[in-house]
């Protein structure tokens, strides 16, 4: 299987993307979430192209090798969403299955709930949805220490300096899965882009998006990571209650990163869901 990268120039941002698979088969998009690259997705890529899907990766904006506007506003959730919306088009595809991961799955929420026309299934790993995003002080205390993050990363400046300290080591210790050294390089690489940090943080300084009607109809799948060190299981059941037709897998012993740590369950839940 060769996956194949391409900047695509879309109507508002050229985004760096990856596509392998069938030209035929039922297309994927496939969102990543901080401080990840399309390459996040790369080994769920490869077992889905094996039972004939299409898969698409991009790096979203601001990520990698993406176009990275400067400020904050390019970052708002509209405009992420839009670029999703406008990659599938620019493919060819009026529907598509939706699966996002971290902050992606957070782009992922807000797209399913805006273009329902577009969007057959959605799979979402470890990511809020974005009623309880907006309304998190009303979970426990547990998530509350949990999200730490969120408040550290809407300060001015300072987290781009300790982010960029000793190599990045910020973002390797707080990631959950262990990296070899050619991963570590790899993403050592697209933070090192011009502009990278700034922009990947400006995501977490746009205002939590308020949605009017937060219910979703189609089939949505959630899997959660038992011991995720960014989200407990409360949230997860809490984004459930949006879902009519929804189903929640909480994977035991499993951390936020569910896609490279559990390669094979996520590929197998995956090709179930969207088969």
């Amino acid at each position: 299987m060769k996956i194949l990268e391409e900047r695509i120039k879309l109507p508002n941002i050229t985004l760096n993307v990856a596509a392998a698979g069938d030209l035929y088969g039922k297309p994927i998009l496939l969102l990543h979430g901080c401080p990840d690259a399309w390459f996040a997705w790369e080994k769920v890529m490869k077992g889905l192209v094996k039972y004939g899907f299409r898969v698409i990766a991009p790096d979203q904006r601001g990520y990698n090798l993406s176009d990275k506007p400067n400020g904050i506003k390019p970052y708002h959730t509209e405009n992420l969403v839009q670029d999703a919306i406008d990659l599938m088009t620019y493919f060819g595809y009026d529907k598509f299955d939706l699966a996002g991961h971290d902050y992606g799955a957070y782009v992922a929420w807000i797209t399913a709930l805006e273009f329902p026309n577009r969007v057959n299934k959605l799979l979402i790993m470890g990511g809020l949805h974005p009623t309880i995003l907006q309304n998190i002080k009303d979970l426990s205390w547990k998530q509350w220490i949990k999200s730490w993050y969120i408040l550290f990363f809407r300060m001015k400046r300072l987290p781009e300096w300790v982010i960029r300290r000793n190599n990045f080591q910020f973002f390797h210790y707080n990631h959950s899965v262990t990296l070899d050294a050619k991963s570590r390089e790899r993403y050592a690489a697209a933070w090192s882009q011009p502009n990278s940090i700034e922009s990947m943080i400006n995501w977490y300084r746009v205002p939590p998006v308020k949605i009017e009607n937060p219910f979703l109809e189609m089939s949505v799948l959630m899997i959660w990571g038992e011991k995720d060190l960014y989200l407990t299981t409360e949230a997860a059941d809490a984004c459930l209650k949006f879902c009519p037709k929804g189903k929640l897998i909480i994977i035991k012993n499993a951390s936020h990163w569910l896609m490279l740590e559990e390669t094979n369950r996520v590929v197998e839940e995956m090709i179930a869901f969207f088969e």
